[in-house]
C-alpha cells in the first residue's frame, strides 16, 4: 500500500489531539513510518505518553484494505494535504486536518474566493432571508459560500449561494457518506448536481456526536477568507467559528439584530468586540474581496426585453446595491431616473422593495 492510505489512516484518529499527530509526523518521518513503528519506538519517541501510545495502536486495527475498498464503492473522493486540490486556506492553518472525504467538486479555485456563513439553527424569520440575500448575492459575484448544512442559517446560507447560481461547500460533522440533518438530503443532493462539494474530516459511518462540530467548525473558518455570523445566541457553535476565524487570522463580520432577541445577542456581541457589521451584501464584498472580478450574471430570459438602464439598474440589484443611494452612486443616474426605473420594474415583477431594499424577483 502507498503513503497515502496511512494518511487517510492517520486522519482516523480523532482522540488524539492534532499537534501530537503532526509532531510524530515529524519526528518519524513520514504517515506509514507511524504506522508501522512499534510499541516501543513509539514510547521512546517522548512525543505522547503511554495512554495516547495504547490509542494509537488500537487505531492499527483498522482494515486499510477494506476501508480503501468502501471509499471507492461509495464513489468518495479524497484529498490530502500533499495534493494540489487541497483548500489552500486550510492548509495555512495551524495543524490543518490531514485529508478530508468529499462528494462533489474539489479545486483549489472553489477556495479562492470563499466566505462562510454560520448562524442559528432556529433562526428568526428575518434572520433567514437576511442570510439567503446575503449569501445569494455574493453567490452572484463569484463568491463560495461555505456553511455546515445544519437547519437553518446554514440551509439558508447553501440555498442562497445556489439561487445566485455559484458554487457552495458543505462541511459535516458526521461522515460524508451520512447526511445530517437527514431532512436536509435534498439540499445535499442539490450542492452535488451544481458544482460543489460535500466535506468531512471524519472516517466513513460517522455519528453526528456534539463533539465533532467544534472541529467540523474548524474547517469553516478554515476553508475561508472570513466568516459572517448571520444569527447567533451568545453561547453557540456559530461563536466558535468566530472564534476560530479569529485565531486563524480571518476577518469576522457579523449581522446586527433586535437587542431583546436572544438570537442576536452573539452577534451584537461580536459587533462589539470588533467584528464588522454588515447591512449588504457590498460591505463584505468591498472589505474582503475589493480586487476581485464579478462573475458575470446569466439571466438572460430576464433581461432579453429590458432598456439600458433598466439592464444597468437590474444588475446592480443583483449583485447587491440594493438601496436607492447605493444605487444612484454607482449608475450615474439622478435620483428622480433611478425613482422611476425602480418603480418600472417593480411593477414588471423584476425586483421587489422591503424596509427600503430592493431584491430580485427569480
Amino acid at each position: 500500500m502507498n503513503e497515502r492510505i496511512y494518511i487517510i489512516w492517520m486522519n482516523t484518529i480523532k482522540d488524539i489531539p492534532m499537534s501530537k499527530l503532526h509532531a510524530l509526523i515529524e519526528y518519524f518521518g513520514g504517515f506509514k513510518k507511524v504506522y508501522c513503528a512499534t510499541k516501543n519506538d513509539l514510547m521512546e519517541c517522548g512525543e505522547i505518553d503511554e495512554n495516547t501510545v495504547k490509542k494509537l495502536v488500537k487505531h492499527k486495527e483498522l482494515n486499510l484494505e477494506a476501508y480503501a475498498a468502501s471509499l471507492e464503492k461509495g464513489n468518495i473522493k479524497t484529498v490530502t494535504i500533499y495534493d494540489e486540490d487541497y483548500p489552500k486556506n486550510l492548509l495555512e492553518t495551524v495543524h490543518p486536518p490531514f485529508a478530508l472525504h468529499y462528494r462533489g467538486e474539489c479545486s483549489r479555485d472553489m477556495f479562492d474566493n470563499a466566505l462562510a456563513v454560520v448562524g442559528s439553527r432556529k433562526a428568526t424569520v428575518n434572520g433567514l432571508k437576511n442570510t439567503f440575500e446575503i449569501s445569494k448575492g455574493l453567490s452572484l459575484c463569484g463568491i463560495t459560500i461555505i456553511s455546515g448544512l445544519a437547519n437553518g442559517v446554514d440551509t439558508k446560507a447553501h440555498e442562497g449561494a445556489l439561487k445566485g447560481r455559484g458554487k457552495t461547500v458543505a462541511v459535516l460533522g458526521c461522515g460524508v457518506d451520512r447526511c445530517y440533518p437527514p431532512e436536509n438530503r435534498s439540499l445535499y443532493n442539490e450542492i452535488l448536481d451544481n458544482g460543489g462539494g460535500v466535506f468531512s474530516e471524519y472516517k466513513l459511518g460517522a455519528a453526528p456526536l456534539p463533539l465533532h462540530f467544534p472541529r467540523r467548525n474548524r474547517i469553516i473558518s478554515g476553508m475561508s477568507l472570513g466568516v459572517l455570523v448571520a444569527e447567533a445566541a451568545p453561547k453557540s457553535g456559530s461563536l466558535i467559528t468566530a472564534r476560530f476565524a479569529i485565531e486563524q487570522g480571518r476577518e469576522v463580520y457579523a449581522l446586527p439584530g433586535d437587542m431583546n432577541n436572544r438570537n442576536s445577542k452573539g452577534t451584537n456581541l461580536l459587533i462589539k468586540d470588533g467584528a464588522k457589521l454588515v447591512l449588504h451584501t457590498m460591505d463584505i464584498i468591498e472589505d474582503i474581496f475589493p480586487m476581485m472580478e464579478f462573475s458575470s450574471v446569466k439571466t438572460p430570459n430576464i433581461q432579453k426585453n429590458l432598456s439600458k438602464d433598466e439592464k444597468l439598474l437590474f444588475d446592480l440589484v443583483e449583485k447587491g446595491y440594493n438601496t436607492p443611494d447605493m444605487i444612484i452612486v454607482k449608475s450615474g443616474l439622478t435620483s428622480p431616473e433611478v425613482s422611476y426605473i425602480l418603480t418600472k420594474m417593480e411593477i414588471k415583477k423584476l425586483v421587489s422593495k422591503d424596509r427600503g431594499c430592493y431584491h430580485v424577483i427569480c
